[in-house]
């Protein structure tokens, strides 16, 4: 158990995969006393970090139009934005918001 003294802050990568879920509920479940969201913890021992890691798209599109380079970043804002909404709810599930 960490002491008090102590500060932990934890980071877990995410993608659209379903290991990267898995393995953000495993440090939600298996870190609980470090990323706690208890109004007596300090933002310095409980501060979840999540990254949403995009794969890479091809560097040729940059010689295809506008419009297609257009679409291309308004579905990676969507995969982004849904794969943040599915890791904020897993968080809320288990109590850390």
């Amino acid at each position: 158990m960490a002491t008090e003294k102590e500060k932990k802050r934890v980071m877990v990568a995410i993608d659209e995969s379903e290991c990267s879920h898995h393995a953000l509920e495993w440090a939600l479940d298996n870190l609980r006393e470090s990323i706690s969201s208890s109004a007596s913890a300090s933002d310095e021992d409980r501060l979840l970090t999540i990254y949403t890691a995009q794969p890479l798209t091809n560097l040729l599109y940059f010689t295809e139009s506008p419009e297609l380079i257009e679409s291309i970043e308004q579905q990676q804002k969507k995969v982004s934005m849904a794969v943040l909404k599915r890791a904020k709810e897993t968080c809320a599930k288990r109590g850390v918001v």
